[in-house]
Formats: C-alpha cells, structure tokens, sequence
C-alpha cells in the first residue's frame, strides 16, 4: 500500500512543473523532460541495491508518469484533426491497459523460470526508452503553442509538414483559424474558465468515484492471476471500444453509459457481497461483476483524457489539465489509504463505491457537454455563449452559420471535420 500511495502522491507533485514547462518551454521540450525523468528513475532502479535507492527511483518515476499524463494527451489533441481527434486521445490509454496485460505474463513467467532475478523487468524497460526518445526526437512541436508564442511561420511549416498532401488542406486558413482561437491570457479559477476546469477534472474524478475491484482474494477465485488476466482484457476491451466509436457516437453518452454501467457493476458487487462471498459459485458472480465494472470505469477513463485535452482553452490548456489531474490523483491517494480499511467490510466498501458512482453519474449528466467533431473556436463559442452543456451537440455555432453562408470555406471546412453542416 505504501509504494503504492507513494506514487500516486509524486505524480501530482510532478504536475506543477509540468504545467511550467508546457507553457514556458513547448510541448516538445517537455516531453523530453519526461523522458529524462523516466531515465533517471530507470537508472536508479537498476542499480537498486536496497529500498534506498528504490525509494528515489520511485519518486523520480512517479514525477515523470504524471508528468506524461498532462503532456501526451494535450500533445494529441492538439495535433489531431478534428474527425480522429476522440481514436487519437482515447488510443493513449491502451498501451497503460496493454501494460496491465503484459506486465503479469512477464512477472509470473519470470517467477517460474528465475524467480530471484528481479532486475529483468527493469532492464526491459531501457528499450521502450529508447523507442520513446526515437519518436520525441520526430516529433514537431505543437503549432497551437508556437502560435501563442507568436512564432507564425514556424506554426504554417509544421501545418503544411503534417497535413501534406490532404485534399483541400488550406494551411493559411487553418493557421487564421488557430490565431483568432488564441486569444488574451485569464484567470484559471474565475468565471468560464473554473467551469472548464470542473468539466475536465470531472471525468477522471468519476473514475475514482466508481471505484474499482479489491475483492480478488476474498472472493474465494483459487486463480488470482488468471482472474487479473481476464479483467485485463476486459479493461483492453473497453479502452479499444471507445477509441473507435467516441467520434461516431460523441463523447458525452458514452462517457456517461460507461460509468454508469460501471457503477451498477460495483453497486451488484456491494450487494452479492452481503453473502456469503468466499464461495467459489458466488465468487464467479463477483468476477462477472468485476469485468463488467472494469469494462465500463476504464473505457469511461480512457475517454475521460478527451476532456482534459480539449475541454480547456488554449492558453490554460497545459495548467488546466495539470490541475485537473492534480485532483484525480488527490482522489486517488485518499481511496488508496482509505480502501484497505473498507476491505474489512466487503459489501459496505463495493456498496458505497457504487453509490457514490451514481452520485458522480448524475452530477455528469448535468455537466458533460458533447465535444465530438467541434473544433476548438466551436468549444470556446459555446462557452463564451455560456451554453448549456447538455446542448453541445445540436447548437448550432456561428461558424457553422459562417460556413453555411459561404459554400466553398463549408466544402473545405467540412472535408477537415467530416460531417455534414446543423440545420
């Protein structure tokens, strides 16, 4: 529990500098220092000789995955067109649930065939390293932050870099709409902005609300890990779900089903475990239960990174979602303390996770607003309109009225984002 705690709590410490460097030094140049976070802790791990030098390795890693998690869905989204903007975002979280399947086979392979050499699994992550410093160095910088720099033509290179040979790609056009999208620096806790800032932390707190399944040993299951197996592919599942239909279907419905479904999930767990549990045949149902639970929690977060990444506006977008996950990770490090101690009540710790998914569920019906296919002027009309959220998706904005009246910006506008114009 305390390693675990541990690095929940420095990967909210990691977000303060994050939010920094974004802004200051670019997109680009935080992710470097990302990498060399995660260098540094993968160092120290490997030449861990006792819980010392673990100790360090684990707070440099924890600063630098929370670090990632504020950078790299920004980064995405802000480089994504607008009809794949949701696959791009939401593909983030499959290679975290990838890892949660992977990671076990490794480990339970390892404890068969060599079960006191820890040091493997460390060692293996030197080569994802070194494919992630590959493809950082590749990358172009963001041009949304190279325009609120001021740095215009280096904004007009990387779009015509990225966008090379899409049909009807107007560079210029695109790079006006960016310009008048940036606009005057504000206050991130006053006014529109605090209400932007609720609507992105919002989601990832509904994750921590639903709660998640502990109940593996209790549940009488006599194969743990064929169990954490299952319900990793189940999180797999749900995560690849959502990243190809979130821009079909639109963000908001599906963030809410998701959790909700994961919610009921945990609420049937609370009540089943009001019997008698550590029976194998009632242990099953926990199990069903539990994959139905992490099927809805973790597709519903792995979309909850859409809203970080788009919901704020552009010059708070890098301090909004590094507060914004601040607040997730806070939720997150009190259930880790709080959870063992429900645990010794089973159904009163699963039922009250439910109910409080519930809670969080109707507070997202209210506040969830529909992001899908608008682009960022879109978002940022809607809020200065203060339009209510629920009706995102049939409000009809002044630039889809711009567009209307004027058919060939429309042909231009609508081959980028894929849909037909609102009547």
């Amino acid at each position: 529990m305390g390693w675990y705690a541990l690095d929940w709590s420095t990967r909210g410490r990691g977000l303060p500098s994050d939010g920094y460097c974004t802004d200051r030094l670019g997109r680009k140049v935080a992710m470097h220092i990302t990498w060399l976070a995660l260098v540094i802790s993968v160092a120290l791990e490997s030449a861990a000789s006792n819980w010392l030098y673990w100790l360090f390795a684990k707070l440099i890693a924890g600063a630098g995955l929370g670090m990632m998690q504020a950078t790299y869905p920004m980064y995405i989204a802000e480089q994504s067109p607008t009809p794949i903007r949701g696959l791009l975002t939401t593909s983030y979280m499959i290679w975290y649930v990838i890892a949660q399947i992977f990671g076990p086979l490794a480990l339970r392979q390892l404890s068969i065939s060599d079960p006191y050499n820890f040091k493997i699994p460390i060692y293996t992550q030197w080569g994802m390293l070194g494919v992630l410093l590959i493809i950082n160095v590749f990358l172009p910088e963001s041009p949304w932050w190279l325009v609120q720099k001021g740095r215009i033509n280096q904004a007009e290179k990387v779009l015509a870099t990225t966008h090379k040979g899409v049909p009807g790609y107007d560079t210029k056009h695109e790079l006006s709409i960016i310009v008048a999208t940036v606009q005057h620096e504000d206050l991130i806790f006053k006014g529109t902005n605090f209400w932007r800032l609720f609507i992105a932390f919002w989601p990832k707190a509904m994750q921590q609300l639903c709660g998640q399944s502990y109940f593996f040993e209790l549940a009488g299951n006599a194969a743990p890990f064929t169990v954490t197996i299952i319900l990793a592919v189940c999180q797999l599942a749900g995560v690849a779900t959502t990243s190809v239909i979130s821009d079909q279907w639109g963000r908001r419905w599906l963030t809410l089903g998701l959790f909700g479904s994961g919610a009921i999930a945990i609420l049937a767990i609370g009540i089943l475990g009001s019997f008698d549990y550590t029976e194998s045949s009632l242990g099953s149902a926990l199990v069903f239960f539990a994959c139905v639970s992490n099927y809805g929690v973790i597709g519903g977060a792995s979309i909850a990174y859409s809203y970080v990444a788009e919901i704020p506006s552009q010059r708070l977008r890098s301090r909004t979602a590094s507060v914004a996950l601040m607040g997730s990770f806070c939720l997150g490090l009190t259930f880790n303390y709080t959870v063992p101690l429900m645990l010794k009540r089973q159904a009163d710790s699963t039922a009250s996770f439910g109910a409080t998914g519930i809670i969080s569920w109707i507070i997202g019906w209210w506040c969830l607003p529909e992001i899908a296919r608008r682009t960022p002027a879109e978002i940022d009309e809607m809020f200065e309109h203060k339009v209510a959220p629920r009706k995102f998706r049939k409000h009809l904005t002044e630039v889809q009225m711009f567009l209307e009246d004027h058919p060939m910006a429309g042909r231009i506008y609508l081959r980028i984002r894929a849909i037909r114009p609102a009547k």
